[in-house]
């Protein structure tokens, strides 16, 4: 997996700005993606479903 600093400031997972949050202690590594969508619908609008 590739490195970015943002690891180190618990982004274990990063994609685009808007997309992507710190995540706390305990959470899961995927839960700072798409973290204001609803859970069975996690797209960003960045990918378009076909």
């Amino acid at each position: 997996m590739p490195y970015n600093a943002l690891h180190e400031k618990f982004y274990p997972s990063i994609g685009c700005a808007p997309c992507t949050r710190a995540i706390s202690i305990g959470e899961d590594v995927r839960a700072g993606r798409w973290w204001w969508e609803n859970p069975d619908s996690k797209e960003c609008g960045l990918h378009v479903k076909e």
